[in-house]
């Protein structure tokens, strides 16, 4: 504890002026102060252990986030994929993995998807379809999109998947169609307003 280390904040003048080395102004030789200082700062430190912990824990969700996406997946299916093929590696080598090794961590994405339950694989392949239109620069159109994956699932009898409904790529069609006439009106008032500044006298 830091009772036991350091002698508490009652400890010797010592001990608190060894604590405080490289302080800024009087809080490194004035006993006073530097105690105030002191106390705050192993505070701080108790504090930051445990907040250390926590940020490298997100930086590591982050790296591999990126990663999975480049390849179609998202982090959450990705973890769940390797806890249903039991893979025992924690955020931190998969982190390291992802950064150092790219080539490997893309052969641990498809061992993954290739063992993990047709349900997931399903998914996977409706979002590698998805990132590889992206990746070629092509807009991705829901309703477009909708229709062409069903087309590719129909031909693959081995696959199952109940994503597609018709009545539901018309509603994603009919809704896009309304947001491109309200954008076209909205455009139109605007110039209309423009045209009523440019003549104001």
């Amino acid at each position: 504890s830091i009772n036991a280390e350091y002698g508490g904040m009652s400890g010797s003048r010592k001990t608190i002026l060894k604590l405080s080395k490289g302080f800024y102004g009087r809080a490194k030789n004035c006993l006073k102060t530097a105690r105030i200082k002191v106390q705050k700062a192993l505070q701080y430190q108790y504090r930051d252990r445990r907040t250390r912990k926590r940020e490298f824990r997100r930086q590591w969700i982050t790296q591999i986030n990126a990663a999975t996406r480049e390849h179609g997946m998202v982090y959450s299916e990705f973890v769940r994929g390797l806890v249903w093929c039991n893979v025992a590696l924690n955020r931190k080598v998969l982190a390291e993995i992802a950064v150092t090794e790219p080539y490997s961590f893309y052969a641990l994405q498809q061992y993954v998807k290739t063992n993990a339950p047709m349900k997931f694989r399903d998914n996977f392949r409706n979002r590698m379809i998805i990132a590889n239109e992206i990746r070629d620069g092509r807009d991705w159109d829901p309703a477009w999109n909708e229709n062409l994956v069903k087309e590719k699932f129909l031909r693959d009898p081995t696959i199952r998947s109940t994503r597609f409904n018709e009545a539901e790529a018309a509603e994603i069609a009919k809704k896009k169609e309304r947001l491109k006439q309200l954008q076209a009106r909205f455009e139109e008032k605007k110039r209309e307003q423009k045209e009523r500044e440019k003549w104001k006298f």
